[in-house]
């Protein structure tokens, strides 16, 4: 299970680091 664990809490990092990446590169759109 801790394996699982860890594959979900590195996916739920990795997702909210695209948003930031997409967050940033809107902003430097405008």
């Amino acid at each position: 299970m801790s394996v699982i664990n860890a594959y979900s809490n590195a996916s739920l990092l990795f997702f909210i680091y695209l948003l930031f990446i997409m967050y940033q590169i809107s902003l430097s759109v405008k």
